[in-house]
């Protein structure tokens, strides 16, 4: 169980020596965020097999079926539907 502890934990940013413990927190931080980032296609893949228009903006939603988008270039746009899903994540 120690072998696999100290393989799989390394992935995590921990580093075992003899009688040392390390933590290295760019190194969590960064294959977190890669882990994070295959999740996301894989949701985004499936949706989009399904036929779901996929639009990459935070919303707001104004009333019912209407979401106010703000893209990353700051650019707004209202959305209609009769069915809106909100995939609210890091």
């Amino acid at each position: 169980v120690g072998k696999s502890i100290r393989k799989e934990s390394s992935v995590y940013g921990w580093t075992f020596d003899k009688d040392e413990v390390a933590f290295d927190w760019e190194k969590a931080i960064s294959n977190v965020q890669t882990h994070i980032k295959s999740i996301n296609f894989g949701y985004k893949s499936a949706l989009m097999k399904e036929g779901v228009k996929y639009i990459n903006a935070k919303g707001t939603i104004q009333r019912k079926g209407v979401v106010k988008a703000r893209f990353a270039d700051g650019s707004e746009r209202e959305l209609k539907a009769d069915h809106i899903l909100l995939a609210v994540g890091g």
